[in-house]
């Protein structure tokens, strides 16, 4: 993925909400994903509205970018490999590494099943999975097999 492209899918995807920021966030004067103090022209412009300018500090928007585009490069290939409609190949396998280090560099926190809600456990199959929720597209990971769904009886 492109600088600029990853720069623009930044903005669209990994901007906190304003409710979520503190007024120094609001105003570009904090970056939004750790404490540090941005200085007027320093920090990277995140987009806002006339009430909200937040803005990151090069070093978290540059961990952020890498790993949205390693999220977004991952995602591409398995919608696009025919060999990863059976199971992953290894380009998607090492893709899936790299996205996992990128996440952990930005602390994006623990990866876990949209389905199912669990956290990834060492050795399971997962993979990118973007849909449309209710006010914004979601980019998320997903089982590569069956969840572990709780079982809801039959009968009660």
């Amino acid at each position: 993925m492109d600088v600029t492209d990853a720069a623009e899918a930044v903005r669209a995807f990994l901007v906190p909400a304003p409710s979520t920021l503190t007024i120094e966030q609001r105003w570009g004067n904090a970056c939004v994903w750790c404490p540090q103090t941005i200085l007027p022209g320093q920090g990277v412009n995140l987009g806002g509205t006339d009430d909200c300018h937040p803005h990151a500090c090069p070093p978290c928007h540059e961990d952020q970018a890498a790993a949205l585009a390693a999220y977004l490069d991952w995602n591409e290939h398995v919608s696009h490999c025919t060999i990863c409609r059976t199971g992953p190949c290894d380009t998607t396998l090492t893709m899936k590494h790299a996205t996992m280090r990128a996440r952990e560099h930005a602390g994006w926190g623990a990866a876990y099943c949209a389905s199912c809600q669990k956290t990834f456990g060492p050795g399971e199959g997962f993979m990118p999975h973007v849909w449309l929720g209710t006010s914004r597209v979601v980019l998320s990971l997903v089982h590569t097999g069956p969840c572990a769904l709780p079982q809801v009886p039959d009968k009660y």
